[in-house]
């Protein structure tokens, strides 16, 4: 009899982590699928042009691994002045959001290092999170960037995505800016 009792703990504890490990296998399969679905609408958005474009003159880095094109953006400033709308098709959005731009102080800092994306995205090796402030306001943003170091100085070229709330003609998309940096 107590050994029909042991059997019948074990099978319960066998059957037990059985499922325990289908839920986890489940779990781990569904975030597979969403990070695959956001990745494939980020690859649509890096293929569409940009809405904004703006040059960064002066941008803290740090270089990830040495002596290689591969660096982690710390920060960077907007020159507010130096703000472009690029797509001409919608005149009262782009003048919405410049003037938005023009009467704040932009600045981007990332809050992780960045990471090499060259897997999904051709024109762009490497991808990293932070914040957007504009004003008083923070807006997470990811920046999907290239490194390229030319005669001696650093730069960097690439897309800074985030959703800005505050211009209803959005109508929830992203607002993407092409950035140049160098110093």
């Amino acid at each position: 009899m107590k050994s029909i009792i042991n059997l019948l703990f074990v099978a319960c504890i066998v059957i037990s982590c059985g499922n325990e490990n289908q839920n986890n296998v489940s779990k781990e399969s569904e975030e597979l699928v969403k990070q695959s679905k956001n990745n494939n609408h980020i690859i649509e958005i890096l293929k569409q042009p940009s809405m904004f474009s703006s040059l960064v003159e002066e941008f803290e880095s740090v270089s990830v691994i040495p002596n290689e094109e591969h660096i982690s953006v710390k920060s960077f400033i907007f020159p507010s002045d130096n703000i472009t709308c690029v797509v001409k098709s919608n005149k009262e959005l782009c003048q919405q959001t410049l003037k938005y731009f023009q009467d704040n102080e932009l600045s981007f800092t990332s809050y992780k290092e960045s990471v090499i994306v060259e897997e999904f995205s051709e024109r762009y090796s490497s991808f990293q999170q932070g914040i957007i402030t504009i004003g008083q306001n923070n807006y997470d943003a990811d920046l999907y960037f290239k490194c390229i170091y030319d005669s001696g100085r650093m730069m960097f070229s690439g897309k800074l995505i985030f959703h800005f709330p505050e211009i209803s003609l959005l109508e929830d998309r992203p607002i993407v800016i092409d950035i140049k940096a160098k110093k």
